[in-house]
């Protein structure tokens, strides 16, 4: 129930904290972003902790408390996903993502 309330009152919460916001690659992680990506993710699961079941800010305040090393993590991410290239596979129609 606690997620659902999170959900919809996300639209109200306006852009996060000095525009901090998780990358389209997370929760991701290429073997040479082990050790950054595990710091990232210990951190914000302890600091996106919900105080109450009406804590709508829990991700945003664990976002800025973690900054640092999401900013690590999304380096070491964008490093390492650009230097290989896309495997891209052929699926059935129905699960194809149009545009």
């Amino acid at each position: 129930l606690s997620f659902c309330k999170m959900a919809t009152a996300s639209s109200d919460l306006g852009p996060l904290e000095d525009g901090l916001k998780l990358s389209d690659h997370f929760p991701r992680i290429e073997k040479p972003c082990k050790n950054v990506a595990e710091t990232f993710f210990a951190c914000f699961t302890v600091a996106s902790r919900m105080k109450d079941d009406d804590d709508i800010m829990a991700g945003t305040r664990g976002l800025a408390h973690c900054a640092k090393q999401m900013t690590a993590y999304d380096k070491c991410m964008n490093k390492s996903i650009t230097k290989k290239p896309l495997d891209v596979y052929r699926v059935q129609e129905e699960y194809r993502v149009r545009k």
